[in-house]
């Protein structure tokens, strides 16, 4: 993959002196903007300032920004996500092949554990990955792109279905890299059961694929299986 085609997204809330630090080391590597969504503060390094639009609103804006400027990737990633990795990020997404369409480095902090890191070393397949620090064809983003903020403004189900439309669609690859880690930061901020309810019933009402509802409804009872979810998804 080419990192030329790769447009970084830095979404921010309130985490301003990591955000400049994430675009200062990045910078060198990708194409890398600073989206800010509403933060106390703004500051001059922020290249799109928002009205704070929540999760959704900060990816919708990401793939406007990669469309808008011809990228074929999208690279988001969020403000409370911590790494000093950033010319090894470079190089693992320089030599992904063509058949991976999404990727994520593993996690530490606030995270599930099939992205945790395992210490394998090697690129691990996952139905999906967490929607913190993620690489995607700007393509897979059409099953949800715009995402309907007032549906689903935390976002809840964006990375649910992003892996969906990459396995079950695509036939592509969707995989963490245990060859890298970073930390995501504890607390949310919100109500998760909010959240989860904002979620399912996004997916009710959103007139995706039926076979989504399916997959959504397998997640829901066993969200730590991955095995069986991939199963399910290359069926």
């Amino acid at each position: 993959m080419s990192p030329d085609d790769v447009l970084l997204c830095i979404t921010n809330h309130n985490h301003n002196r990591n955000a400049l630090f994430l675009k200062s080391g990045f910078s060198g590597c990708f194409e890398t903007i600073i989206i800010d969504s509403g933060s106390r503060k703004a500051e001059p390094g922020f290249d799109v300032k928002l009205p704070n639009v929540y999760y959704s609103g900060l990816f919708n804006e990401s793939v406007r920004q990669a469309r808008q400027r011809g990228k074929r990737t999208l690279f988001f990633v969020a403000a409370d996500v911590y790494l000093r990795c950033f010319r090894k990020i470079h190089d693992l997404i320089a030599g992904l092949s063509e058949e991976v369409s999404i990727w994520a480095p593993s996690s530490r902090g606030q995270s599930l554990p099939h992205c945790k890191n395992k210490g394998c070393g090697r690129l691990r397949d996952v139905p999906f990955v967490e929607g913190f620090a993620f690489l995607v064809d700007v393509a897979l983003c059409d099953i949800v792109y715009p995402v309907d903020r007032e549906a689903n403004r935390f976002g809840y189900g964006i990375d649910i279905m992003l892996g969906y439309n990459c396995i079950k669609t695509y036939r592509k690859r969707c995989v963490i890299d245990d060859r890298v880690e970073v930390h995501h930061k504890e607390g949310s901020g919100y109500c998760q059961d909010e959240a989860l309810k904002m979620m399912y019933e996004w997916v009710a009402a959103g007139g995706f694929a039926p076979g989504l509802k399916e997959y959504f409804a397998l997640h829901r009872r066993i969200p730590e299986y991955c095995d069986l979810l991939l199963q399910f998804l290359r069926g």
